[in-house]
């Protein structure tokens, strides 16, 4: 069976800036894509995505939430816990702009 994604294409998550690089730039097409519409909806939500990971103190929330329930594995994923979590990322977006 042939590969069909490239070689070096998906980031080695436990490299964390390399990770963190890579989702900026995947980022850019939903960017692109939000302006396109006429709606304001995904603009804002790319705005919220973008602004997780370019700041430190919502990407090292996310990260770490991110990198715990990746290693626990899928059947391990409390989605309650990973709601609280999102809850404290995203106060924590507000507050930036409060």
């Amino acid at each position: 069976m042939a590969e069909t994604t490239p070689a070096g294409f998906l980031p080695d998550v436990a490299d964390e800036s390399a990770f963190r690089a890579w989702l900026l730039n995947a980022l850019k097409l939903p960017e692109i894509l939000a302006g396109l519409t006429p709606t304001p909806i995904d603009d804002q939500a790319v705005v919220l995505l973008e602004t997780m990971v370019s700041t430190d103190a919502t990407w090292d929330k996310f990260y770490a939430m991110f990198k715990t329930k990746l290693q626990a594995g899928p059947t391990a994923w409390n989605w309650a816990k990973i709601a609280s979590a999102l809850q404290e990322i995203i106060a924590a977006i507000v507050k930036m702009f409060a």
